[in-house]
């Protein structure tokens, strides 16, 4: 009974823990957007730019998450230069090797 209680208080800590950093990134967001918002009605920006501009901004803050840029991933600093381009090889070698130069090395140099 009592390993139970330890077992469930756990898993409603790491629930509740999960939760409230949904929450705060989810209200990062929300000021990101509210602080774009404010600066476009400030500078009387018209309401069709500001809703290209809003939606842009969505549109690329979706991206970044779905694709999380070299730049925002701070121990890809620290690595090795070696392990770093092999890194960069393996995720740009699937668009190069459609043309046939690239394609034909890539064979050849695995």
């Amino acid at each position: 009974l009592f390993f139970a209680f330890v077992v469930s208080a756990a898993f409603v800590g790491s629930l509740t823990t999960a939760m409230t950093r949904l929450q705060i990134i989810a209200s990062q967001r929300s000021a990101q957007f509210a602080a774009l918002s404010n600066f476009l009605s400030d500078y009387g920006i018209s309401r069709e730019l500001a809703m290209r501009v809003q939606r842009n901004a969505r549109h690329v803050l979706d991206e970044q998450k779905r694709n999380t840029p070299e730049s925002s991933v701070a121990l890809l600093a620290v690595i090795s230069d070696q392990l770093r381009a092999e890194i960069h090889y393996e995720v740009h070698a699937k668009d190069l090797v459609v043309h046939p130069f690239f394609k034909l090395y890539n064979e050849a140099n695995p």
